[in-house]
């Protein structure tokens, strides 16, 4: 995934729908990350569970106050694994960590953000997804 070098710009929350960051790079060019699964952030021996919005557990936004760290933190690195799992490292030292679940993708990656730019140079558009067992492009 491209990231490595862009930061946070964005954080789409929701109680009903699934979470999304958006990365910008120096030329301001955007990428878009959806999460459908439960966030685990990690930082040291401190770790954070955010629950989804697919989530059995009642909603409480407090839960999400983890995330706002990552607001105008740079991707220092990131990993899309083999399995499904998704991780990204911030600057801010949180990692995010995804895990695969079996009936549907669980992370979704794409570049340039959907929708934006409209007529825009799509030559270099990536797409990636992680499920249960497996990378999905």
């Amino acid at each position: 995934m491209p990231i490595v070098g862009d930061s946070v710009s964005e954080l789409c929350l929701s109680a009903s729908r699934p979470f999304a960051i958006v990365f910008q790079d120096a030329s301001n060019e955007e990428s878009h990350l959806t999460l459908e699964q439960d966030i685990l952030l990690k930082r040291g021996d401190v770790e954070r569970r955010v629950p989804s919005y697919r989530s059995n557990a009642p909603f409480d936004p407090s839960q999400l106050s983890p995330l706002l760290d990552l607001l105008g933190s740079m991707v220092t690195d990131t990993c899309a694994y083999h399995d499904g799992r998704l991780e990204v490292t911030f600057s801010c030292q949180w990692s995010l960590l995804v895990l695969p679940i079996e009936s549907y993708e669980a992370w979704r990656f794409q570049y340039p953000r959907p929708g934006r730019p409209i007529g825009g140079n799509l030559a270099h558009a990536q797409s990636l997804g992680g499920y249960e067992g497996g990378l999905v492009g």
